[in-house]
């Protein structure tokens, strides 16, 4: 097998999320699958809808740079349940992503993913977070705003409640990349814990390498 030296050594590529079709199922509903044509040369993603918790919803699949953001990206615009001061409301939005050899269905390996979340961030109402079954490390940049909680089985990134402004990868502070190796597919969330009248909020999913990876279990960027 690899070892973990080894995989540091392995720099992720960039990839390409856009012009998403529906593949299956009813667009923003449970188990819909969305396909993205050739996020590498040969490569194509398949992302399904695994969990809609709590009433969030989907506003729009993925927001082209024109709006914000990054064309490459992919940019789920997810609208989160109203809570109170006294009653947040967590919800979120669950993503399996697939990968395939371009034009078919057959399963493709990749050595190496980086999945970087660009502007975690949220004000006095919202907060927003990303969370995903245990990668094999991840990267922030010191100092960072953002909160890191990890289980036996999930890590997970918390925003601050201070906006950022836009998505802008320059806001180092409130970007978390998870780093992924040997995969074939793996599960995402991004998630909404409000206080105040139901919002949408936008996430910039970028799957490329911002921080290098370490063999480390967990690796902070000065």
């Amino acid at each position: 097998g690899t070892s973990n030296t080894a995989k540091a050594t392995i720099i992720a590529p960039s990839f390409t999320f856009m012009g998403p079709v529906i593949y299956s199922g009813t667009g923003g509903t449970l188990n819909c699958v969305y396909k993205f044509a050739n996020v590498l040369n040969g490569i194509d993603a398949y992302i399904t809808i695994t969990d809609i918790n709590n009433g969030a919803s989907l506003s729009s699949l993925d927001i082209p740079q024109a709006s914000t953001g990054y064309e490459n990206a992919f940019q789920p615009h997810v609208s989160f349940i109203a809570g109170t001061s006294a009653t947040p409301q967590t919800s979120y939005i669950e993503w399996r992503f697939e990968f395939k050899k371009a034009g078919t269905l057959t399963d493709t390996i990749l050595p190496a993913v980086s999945v970087t979340a660009i502007d975690i961030d949220g004000n006095s109402n919202i907060v927003e977070s990303v969370s995903a079954p245990r990668p094999d490390s991840y990267s922030t940049f010191l100092p960072t705003q953002l909160s890191i909680s990890q289980t036996a089985t999930t890590l997970t990134a918390t925003g601050p409640t201070s906006d950022f402004g836009g998505i802008d990868s320059s806001n180092r502070q409130v970007m978390f990349q998870m780093n992924f190796y040997n995969i074939n597919d793996f599960v995402y969330r991004t998630v909404g814990t409000n206080k105040s009248s139901s919002v949408a909020r936008q996430f910039s999913i970028y799957f490329k390498t911002f921080f290098v990876a370490s063999p480390l279990p967990v690796e902070l960027i000065k």
